[in-house]
């Protein structure tokens, strides 16, 4: 069964990546290059706003929904209106901001006043992500996986092209039909869920114990959701200045290069989270330990070779994709997606530790290791202490991942 899951996971990321690639490729031929960069500092800035908003739910959620499968669904569902509740909130002082600063909203996101156009788009797609994470977190949680995946193909995968196509002309109003689809289709699932197949809590007072345990868990791994954005976007800028802005493009690419790596492992994750929350709830360690440790040795062999195939090709990559002046990169390139290696080991083990453990492990690490980054940076004055900087952050960050989840299992042996 495992096998199957994870098989169809992966097509299903595979698939994802793939209409990902085809919506930016849409988006090019109908914006044009001014309206490609606003859709695309419009997709940042929702991802920027939605991590706060979420409170940490795409981890909790999944956990403590698997950790609770034998508890009846009463119990399930009382943390399903839980986290919308915690949403709704949330949602509703962001619409006060989005509503009394629009302008400062705006410059904030685009360097400039003249796009408040976009704080409501923004806004409605901000909505639209945070309920379709509470969907697709329940149903991981619930460990249908199958489901989840189909969810997320349609959502993540399909929605945001047909947007595009539906208004070719204006970024805007394609952000805001995204969210408007992604809002009306959670809605409908939490509809049956909550009113028809579950059910929802007859008191009010049973929400708070469920309520209280996802904000205590969630709100401290919200700096480790920052540090993760941050890691491969702070160091560019730093390099921009130590080096120049060529240079920095070229970290920049090979920072993509190596999430494209890991990307390819990510759907693991999906599976490990609420599989090993349940096995955590169930006391079968020795079968957690087992696991992890074979999805790790998978991984890391299937990482051996994506970069051994990169390190060949890498030249002629760059050359037929990027041109020819983009060749100067391949030295730069083929250092970062090393990092891949230990970068991994932090991709696998973040989920087993978020099943096992309440303390935040993993935000501990990344702060860590992005504080080491920006302080080899500090002294560093070429490429190669750049370069340097970078695989001592990666590796400081895969070895305090790796040793947290060690003291992790054994503890629990």
């Amino acid at each position: 069964m495992f096998r199957n899951l994870y098989s169809h996971t992966f097509i299903t990321t595979l698939c994802i990546f793939a209409l990902g690639a085809a919506s930016l490729k849409i988006a090019a031929d109908f914006f044009g290059s001014v309206g490609f960069g606003e859709y695309q500092i419009a997709r940042r800035g929702i991802a920027l706003v939605t991590y706060p908003l979420l409170m940490g739910l795409g981890i909790s959620l999944p956990r403590f929904i698997a950790g609770n499968q034998e508890s009846g669904q009463t119990e399930k569902s009382a943390y399903l209106l839980s986290g919308l509740l915690i949403i709704i909130v949330n949602l509703g002082f962001c619409g006060l901001l989005v509503f009394l600063f629009p302008q400062e909203i705006s410059h904030l996101l685009f360097g400039n006043s003249k796009y408040q156009g976009f704080v409501m788009p923004i806004y409605a797609a901000v909505f639209g992500l945070c309920f379709y994470t509470l969907v697709y977190s329940h149903l991981r949680g619930s460990l249908k996986i199958r489901e989840a995946n189909l969810f997320q193909l349609f959502s993540i995968g399909l929605v945001p092209m047909g947007a595009i196509a539906a208004n070719g002309n204006s970024p805007a109003q394609s952000i805001l039909y995204t969210g408007l689809i992604w809002f009306v289709l959670a809605t409908l699932y939490l509809v049956f869920i909550l009113f028809i197949k579950e059910g929802i809590p007859k008191r009010r007072l049973e929400l708070f114990p469920q309520m209280k345990k996802l904000i205590f868990f969630g709100l401290p791994r919200i700096p480790g959701e920052f540090a993760l954005f941050g890691l491969f976007s702070v160091p560019v800028i730093s390099i921009a200045h130590i080096t120049g802005v060529e240079t920095a493009g070229y970290f920049a690419l090979g920072f993509s290069f190596l999430q494209l790596i890991c990307g390819f492992f990510d759907y693991v994750g999906v599976i490990l989270l609420p599989l090993i929350s349940k096995m955590n709830a169930e006391k079968r360690f020795p079968e957690i330990a087992s696991l992890v440790r074979k999805t790790l040795g998978l991984s890391m062999l299937g990482s051996l070779i994506l970069v051994s195939g990169l390190f060949f090709l890498m030249k002629n990559i760059l050359g037929t994709f990027f041109g020819n002046d983009f060749l100067a990169a391949t030295g730069i390139i083929k250092w970062i997606i090393s990092g891949a290696f230990p970068y991994l080991i932090y991709a696998i083990l973040r989920n087993p530790l978020d099943a096992m453990v309440s303390f935040p492990h993993n935000s501990l690490n990344l702060s860590i290791a992005l504080g080491v980054i920006l302080g080899a940076l500090f002294f560093a004055n070429s490429i190669t202490g750049c370069i340097i900087a970078v695989l001592s952050g990666l590796s400081l960050l895969g070895l305090l991942t790796f040793m947290s989840w060690r003291r992790c299992i054994n503890t629990n042996r």
